[in-house]
Order: structure tokens, then sequence, then C-alpha cells
């Protein structure tokens, strides 16, 4: 292998940060890695924040595994994968790669400050293996797993990146690295750069030694396997015994694949879930009853509002209680003259299950510039500013602040630089132009009385100054595009079969509510709301560019009743916090509904023919 030397870096200087090059202003210097420098940067036109990463060695191993891992994380998608927006070569910082800034810090950050508890342990190694198991039906194996290749945003959420090492179908060869330079004490024990095979075992052992360090704060001894559990509570035993696998020494001792460490950490973190709610006590349900987690409040359960979600499961736990369903249906009975009385006693449940139910309102402004074109003005106070060097991009021209997701009616804005001063078309410089209305000789048209006078467009001169130049001469001529902005709000709920939507709409609460960023994985894991933001990205017309994300997301308390009454199925729904029923015809009492009503129409024929008998 070639010596690595580190290449220049030399951005343009500007005020606002460290440096500018295409559209990005490098703003802060976040640290290295091994082959790169980390910046943090905004995009200029879009004012958007992204990290980009600069190649910083010259020699042509680290260049192809740059580039390789550019190429792969451009094409690949998964929630936990960092992405790779931009990428390409610049005369002045060389081989760079842009990617979203995710808020999110370095694993290996966080456990310099300790081990994690065991919770946020477990959810980030299973939202990693469920990465490692996306790139695995990929044909890609990482081969370098550790904390430093892993964020974790505030939120919890876990990204994993740089592929730089990874084995994949169309990748370069790396046989020529030396394992002692680029092999970390987290590879496998049977790892080598030299071999060109890679099974996912080198992942999944990788996985559990990140695992290892999150729970204990060290990395694992070389004769773990014959040590006592570290643990003494038997929800970590269990995910001990998870980690053990996947540090088997030999690597069909490890779990087959990376979707089955998955499964095996996701019952883990389910265990620890339930431990840390004690508001719902399963032990004093019916046998009936269920509760089921909706997949938003597994993966946005730190934005969601906390209080509300308490309050929800400690009604779950409430209904599911032996007997609840029975009283809560008598006390509804009681409560309305139209209800069918005893209504609890009426029904056998034979399944409950509570869950919440949420629906999506996503506001996005677009912001649209059309392609650019060449007019002409008064010069007025301009001054031109064409220095003949190439025009920006018409996406990085800056434009005026307006409030979030106001419209903006399309509006002529120029480009700097191309503006310049030309002899004025109409006029051709010379300032007037000859009067139409007296063809110049300045003499008006004669009245009635025969006499002539002066001509009273031009004031008898037979000149009219230029409107097109405003009597300057000159024009401006610049280049401009037409800017304006819109906003679209889209709207989505889960697809779960439930009472009529206007019932739940009814007593729905807002969740969250806030600014997003649309490429934000995090969206792309809840089916509704990746379907909401792939709307919103295809209602960008053309010449459009998605700019700022308002998303609201309102959720409702449901608790569905299946039953058995006189041999026949139906199901009922308790909506909302008040446990709204909603349900068949039959829960009301048309029985006697049509009997008050037949003794008022009674009442009402009496009433008629006494008032006929005295004569009214």
């Amino acid at each position: 292998m070639s010596d690595e030397t580190e290449a220049p870096i030399a951005p343009t200087p500007d005020a606002g940060g460290v440096g500018v090059f295409h559209n990005y202003r490098l703003d802060q210097r976040l640290g290295h890695e091994e082959l790169a420098l980390v910046y943090l940067a905004t995009h200029m036109a879009l004012d958007r924040r992204v990290q980009i990463r600069i190649l910083r060695r010259s020699d042509w191993v680290s260049v192809s595994r740059f580039q390789l891992a550019g190429r792969l994380a451009a094409r690949l998608s998964h929630p936990h994968l960092v992405p790779v927006i931009d990428a390409g070569h610049d005369p002045q910082v060389g081989d760079f790669m842009v990617m979203p800034d995710l808020g999110a810090r370095p694993l290996d950050q966080l456990l310099a400050s300790g081990p994690l508890e065991p919770l946020a342990a477990v959810r980030i190694a299973a939202q990693i293996g469920a990465a490692l198991d996306y790139l695995h039906t990929q044909g890609i194996i990482h081969r370098d797993v550790q904390p430093c290749h892993i964020a974790v945003n505030d939120q919890g959420t876990a990204y994993l990146g740089n592929l730089s090492l990874a084995v994949a179908p169309d990748g370069p060869d790396l046989s020529e690295l030396i394992d002692a330079d680029v092999l970390t004490p987290y590879a496998a024990p049977e790892q080598t750069l030299q071999s060109g095979h890679a099974t996912p075992a080198l992942d999944i052992y990788a996985l559990g030694v990140v695992l290892h360090e999150m729970l204990f704060g060290t990395l694992p001894a070389p004769d773990l396997a014959s040590r006592p559990f570290a643990s003494e509570l038997p929800d970590l035993i269990e995910i001990e015994q998870v980690m053990r696998r996947m540090l088997a020494h030999a690597p069909l001792q490890r779990y087959g694949s990376a979707a089955s460490v998955t499964a095996a950490l996701r019952h883990c973190l389910r265990q620890l879930l339930d431990a840390e709610q004690p508001e719902m006590n399963e032990e004093r349900w019916d046998a009936t009853a269920e509760w089921l987690e909706n997949p938003l409040e597994t993966v946005m359960e730190s934005l969601l509002d906390g209080d509300l979600l308490r309050r929800s499961r400690a009604r779950a736990d409430m209904i599911h209680r032996t007997g609840a369903i029975r009283r809560l249906l008598d006390r509804w009975s009681r409560q309305g003259l139209w209800r069918r009385r005893q209504l609890g006693q009426l029904i056998q449940p034979e399944h409950v299950v509570s869950y919440n139910a949420y629906r999506y309102r996503l506001e996005v402004s677009y912001d649209r510039r059309e392609p650019p074109f060449s007019r002409l003005r008064p010069i007025g106070d301009s001054v031109a500013d064409d220095t003949g060097a190439p025009l920006p991009d018409r996406w990085s021209v800056l434009v005026p602040d307006t409030e979030p997701f106001a419209a903006v009616v399309p509006t002529p804005w120029p480009i700097p630089g191309s503006r310049r001063v030309v002899s004025c078309a109409t006029c051709d410089g010379a300032i007037t132009l000859t009067c139409a209305a007296c063809d110049g000789s300045g003499v008006g048209r004669p009245r009635r009385s025969g006499a002539t006078g002066s001509c009273t467009p031009c004031g008898g001169s037979g000149q009219l100054t230029c409107t097109a130049c405003e009597g300057h001469g000159s024009q401006i001529e610049e280049v401009v595009f037409l800017w304006s902005r819109r906003a679209v709000r889209h709207q989505a709920a889960d697809e779960t079969p439930g009472p009529p939507q206007h019932s739940m709409h009814a007593q729905d609460v807002v969740m969250f509510a806030g600014p997003i960023e649309l490429r934000d994985p995090r969206w792309l894991q809840i089916a509704p709301l990746r379907g909401l933001v792939e709307q919103a990205m295809r209602a960008a017309e053309a010449d459009e560019r998605p700019l700022a994300a308002h998303l609201e997301v309102r959720g409702v308390p449901v608790t569905e009743v299946n039953y058995v009454r006189n041999q026949h199925r139906g199901t009922m729904w308790l909506v909302g916090f008040d446990n709204r029923v909603v349900g068949d015809r039959w829960v009301y009492d048309w029985e006697r509904a049509a009997l008050y009503g037949a003794v008022l129409a009674l009442v009402v024929v009496l009433v008629a023919l006494v008032l006929v008998w005295r004569g009214v």
C-alpha cells in the first residue's frame, strides 16, 4: 500500500464560516475520522444544516474506500443508516460527501461518560441490528461496526455510518490493507482483510462487543463465556444471554442472521419497556384483554406527550381488569334514557384489545424558482455588477425571509452578478422618441374653429421622453427568475379497523406538533408517515423544492370489544378518555323508544279529542 498523505484543505475564505465551496458554507469543524475531516455546514440556498466529510488522504486505497462509502450510502435507504445526499470532487477541497445533520452524537462520545441505561443500550443495538440485516440482504457486510461509526440523537434513534471497509458485490479490492492498521477490538476473531470472504457473523460479533460496552462500559473479556452473569435481574440476564451468543468465538455458534439478533433484542426491549410501565399490571387483567403498542410509540415515544401516553396506558389497565368492561357498560346504560339497560350483563366479551389510534397532518412549504430569463428595465439607481464570472445557480440565490408557510406570489428575482448596463433598445440611446401624436412637428390637430396649437402630449417639442429607459438612454439588463412559495396540507391516519373516523376525531388530542425534516429517516419507519412524506415529496411540481415542514400528530385511546350476544358475534368500541361507546344499533333500546313514542302519540290524540269535545 502506498504511503498515506493528507490532502490540502483550502476552502474559499468567507466571513460567515470556515470556508465556502459549491453551495455549502463550512461553519464549524466537528473533528476528524480515519479518512475524513468532519464539518458542520449550511446549504446556502436552502438554509439547511448538513455535515460534510472531506477526504484528508490522497493514496488510492483511501480514495477508493471513501468513494465506496459514498456510493453505497447513496443507493441504500434505511431508517438507521446515515444517508448521503451529495458527493463529488472539488478542486479546492478534493473528494467530499454530504450527509444531513441528524442532530446526533457519536456513540463513543456518549460512552465516555460511562455505560448506558439497559433500555437505551438494547434499543440502540436493536436499531443497528435492523440496519445490518438490511445491509446483509443487499449482499453488503459492514466489517467495521464500532461506537465511533454509530450516532445517536436525543430521542434515542441510532444511525450506522461509514461503509468504507464494507464488502459489496461491486466493491473495490481492499486486500492490500494491513489488518493491524485498520482492525479494531470490535472485530471478530476470524476477521481478516486479506480474505475477500466475509459473512454476517462478522457484523453480529462486532455488534455484540458494542452492546457489551454500552451495558458495562468495557470491552468483553476473552473468557466471557466461562464467567458468571454480571446481572442479577431476570430481564438483564436474558440480555446477557443474547449478547454472549453474539460474542461466541466460533462463527457457527452465533446467531444465524442479523434478523435473528434484532428479533431477540426487540424481545428484550419489550420486557424492559413493560417493566418501566408500572401503570399497566397485567396480572389483574381479564384473560381476554390485550394491549397493542402502536409502532409510532416505539419510534417516537420521546417526542410524544408523555403524560397523555401514561393516561392512555392507565386507562387500558383499568378497562382490562376482570369485570371492568361489564361495569363500565352498565354505568353507561344508566346515563341515557334510550340506552339498553344492563348492557354489560347482556354480552360475553371474547376479546378486549386497547391501543392508541393516530392521525397525521403534514403542512409543507414549497419554494418555486422557475428557469432564469433576461429582462430589461430602467436603470434607476442600479449599478452594474457583472464581473464576467459564471452566474450562481438560482437555488443558491438568497431570497427574503417570510413567515413560515406564508404564500408568496410569483415575483421576479435577480441573480447576483448578472446586472449590466446596455443601450436602450427602444430609443437606441437617444433618450427621446418622436411624438407619435404630432409626428415630431409639435403642432396639434386643428380645432373646430380651424385654429391650431401646440401638441398636447409633447408640449409642442415634437419629442417624448423614452419611457423604457426613463430618459437615461441606457437600461439595466439582468437575469431573473420567478420566485414564489405555496403551502400544502397532507393528511393520513393509521390504517386500523375501528370505529367510524368521526367518532375518533371528536375525541383525539394533540400528541406532537412541531417542525420536522422530511428527509429524517425516523418518519420512514411508520407506514402512514412514510406515505405522507412520500406524498409531500411527490407534490413538489417542476422547479419546486420542499422548504419547510410542520407535523401534527393527534391520538385517541381506543378499546375494541369483540363479544357474543345470543349466539351472535359483534364489536363495539370505547373511544377516548371518557370511554364513549360506539357500536351496533342494538346498544340503544329501540323497543322502549317505540313504546315512549306510542304513548306520546296516544297522549296527543287524547288531548286532541278532549279539545274537540269541548268545542275548542
